[in-house]
Parts: C-alpha cells; structure tokens; sequence
C-alpha cells in the first residue's frame, strides 16, 4: 500500500487560517458580551440585590417621636433587635431645630431639608441609648450614658488637638448572641472606644481603647466600626477606617491576634 500525504495547497492554508480568526474572534465577541451582560444585570437600575416582593411591611412613622419641643431625631446608626419588643437604638444625639420650625416639618429633621450628620451645629448629645417596643414606643431611656458621647475629640496633625466633638459618635450596637448575660456593645467611633454594659444599662462593665487616642497597637482602636461573635467565645472588632484591620479578641475582651491592613 502506498500511503500519500495530503498538504493543503498555500492558498488553503491561507483560507482555513481566515475561518479560524473569524471563528475567534466570535467566540471572543461572545464571551465578552457574555460577561458585559452578567456585569449589567447585576448593576443595572438604582438598586441591586435580589429582586421581587420584600418579605417586609413597610410602617411609616413606626418610630414614635419623643424628643421635646424644637428638637428631631437625629442620626441612627445602630439598631438591634434583642426580641420583637425590645429593639436597641443608638442615636447620634439629637437634632435642635430652627426657630421658628417650618411648617413642612413632618417630625424628622430631614423633611426640612436638614442633613444630621454633617449639621453638627445642630446638635445636642441627648438621647443616644434607648430601647422601643413592638409599637415604637420609648420603653427605656439609658440617658446616663449620654456623656460617653459628647465633649471632645482629638485630631493628631504635627500633635494632639483637641476640638469639639463633630465626629459620629456611637456607630453600631450588637449583643452577643452566645453570651448568657446578653452584655449590650457599643462600638464609638469617634473615640476609637468600644463600651460593654449589662443587659439592663445598669452598669458599664469595660470599657475598650483608650479615649481620643487613636492607634494600631494591641489596646488602642483606629475610628472601630463594628464588633461579631463567635460561638467559641471570641470577638471580631472591625478596626477601622484608619486601620483596616480585624482584631481577635477572647471573651474577656483581651487581645489574642489580628490580620488584614493596608494593600499595596
């Protein structure tokens, strides 16, 4: 038997290597507008997530106002629901509002136009610790500890100055889920402090980080954000905006290790 090669001639070669480009670049165009596709319907439209009925009731005007006369809530970065009937509210003070209130005033500062957060001029640290009920009434008042939250921060330039406290103030509320004495946490981010009370508000039982001193080490915070538990005890504080670390500690609050920082 004689075995013959078949060789495409140049001009076939040139044809095939045509066809495979073009086959290419289609699979490239597809892949790609594949992707673009996947990119758009996960971030096409103001709101992303998952999509269809909210499992939730929407109550307008849930919260009750209780602030006096010429005052407004103010900020409410953190919210805990210990049960059904005693939801944890952590209010950046309230907010003063202006003399004479205008008359669109419908018992928040924002529908007037007020932005709480960066009218600190307007601000009074009263009220940052309460509890509601099932209803959105005031069932307990834990003024005592307003004073955790106003007087005066530090700003470390060329050295310490202190000034006013603008900052946010108390900016998440957790309790942990495997404590038997369901301890309430209080994380300050202006103060770089995280507060531990009773269950009842009856006591601050530690306190963390050392007010307006801010640092990377094993007792100091940088602007905490938030605390997590685990079920073996430990404790995650997310540290910080400044410096953007997980800190370990064990459940009596002293430090075990960290991880995370700064990229490059």
């Amino acid at each position: 038997m004689v075995r013959t090669s078949l060789r495409p001639t140049p001009l076939l070669q040139e044809i095939l290597m045509i066809q495979i480009s073009r086959t290419l670049v289609a699979l490239a165009i597809l892949i790609i507008a594949g992707q673009v596709s996947a990119l758009r319907a996960q971030s096409t439209g103001p709101i992303e997530g998952p999509v269809g009925p909210s499992p939730y009731n929407i109550i307008r005007g849930w919260h009750k106002p209780f602030a006096e006369d010429g005052f407004a809530f103010g900020g409410s970065s953190g919210v805990f629901a210990e049960s059904p009937n005693r939801i944890f509210i952590a209010q950046r003070g309230e907010t003063r509002l202006p003399d004479p209130i205008p008359a669109e005033f419908s018992g928040f500062a924002g529908s007037i136009g007020i932005n709480v957060l960066f009218a600190t001029d307007m601000r009074v640290w009263e009220h940052c610790l309460y509890t509601l009920d099932s209803d959105g009434n005031v069932r307990e008042m834990w003024d005592q500890w307003d004073y955790l939250c106003e007087g005066t921060a530090t700003l470390r330039l060329d050295g310490p100055i202190a000034f006013p406290s603008e900052g946010p103030g108390p900016h998440r509320l957790r309790i942990n889920p495997y404590d038997p004495e369901r301890r309430v946490w209080l994380v300050n981010e202006t103060f770089h402090q995280i507060y531990v009370f009773s269950n009842d508000g009856s006591e601050l039982i530690k306190t963390l980080g050392e007010k307006n001193v801010p640092g990377d080490d094993e007792t100091h915070f940088g602007r905490p954000q938030d605390v997590a538990f685990l079920p073996d005890g430990r404790i995650l504080v997310a540290d910080g905006l400044d410096n953007h670390r997980v800190i370990i500690l064990d459940a009596d609050g002293n430090y075990i290790s960290e991880f995370g920082g700064f990229g490059e």
